[in-house]
């Protein structure tokens, strides 16, 4: 079974990243979409249908969503020349308040959701990943909060916000473990 780019950087992660510390977890993967994907107990959680884990259904297409390509559409669209993700590694400063109020906006939108699904599902943490810079995940961390959303339901720990520092290559780590992981959680 192929493994999308969130499981893929849910497995690379549990590898050898910030998941390592956790066996039941949720990533968050804001690459081209919202993606996604679930460890549970250590392993990878699909789903029936393989699709287990995907959040881009709260985000509906035709509106902004917090997605890196949203990022670099919203960069071009304000004139700027954002190629790739890559670009986003050396953006220029004077697209900074820009990118600042994306990522407020965006930290806005992942909020509710990532806690009521992390509460729902039982996770130990919620990770960040995808295709953009450490730093942005880091920005775009610091403007969720999970404490609206989660302190008015029980007295459960709310789960830790931890930001990938593998950054892409989370996803070609976990892709490149997907035979070994096969055999062992078939």
């Amino acid at each position: 079974m192929g493994e999308n780019d969130g499981r893929s950087s849910a497995i690379g992660e549990r590898l050898i990243g910030v998941g390592a510390a956790y066996r039941t977890f949720m990533l968050v993967h804001l690459g081209h979409g919202v993606g996604g994907g679930l460890m549970i107990d250590g392993a990878p959680y699909r789903g029936a249908w393989g699709n287990a884990g995907m959040l881009g259904q709260y985000y509906p297409y035709g509106a902004p969503r917090p997605s890196a390509l949203d990022l670099l559409e919203t960069l071009r669209g304000a004139g700027f020349t954002a190629g790739d993700f890559d670009w986003l590694e050396h953006a220029p400063t004077d697209s900074a308040q820009l990118i600042d109020r994306w990522t407020r906006r965006v930290g806005g939108q992942l909020s509710g959701e990532l806690a009521r699904v992390s509460r729902f599902f039982g996770a130990e943490a919620v990770l960040l990943a995808g295709r953009l810079p450490a730093g942005l995940l880091e920005q775009i961390a610091s403007n969720i909060s999970f404490d609206a959303v989660l302190r008015p339901m029980d007295d459960l720990p709310i789960p830790p916000l931890r930001t990938s520092q593998l950054g892409s290559a989370a996803g070609v780590i976990g892709a490149a473990a997907v035979p070994i992981l096969n055999l062992l959680f078939p």
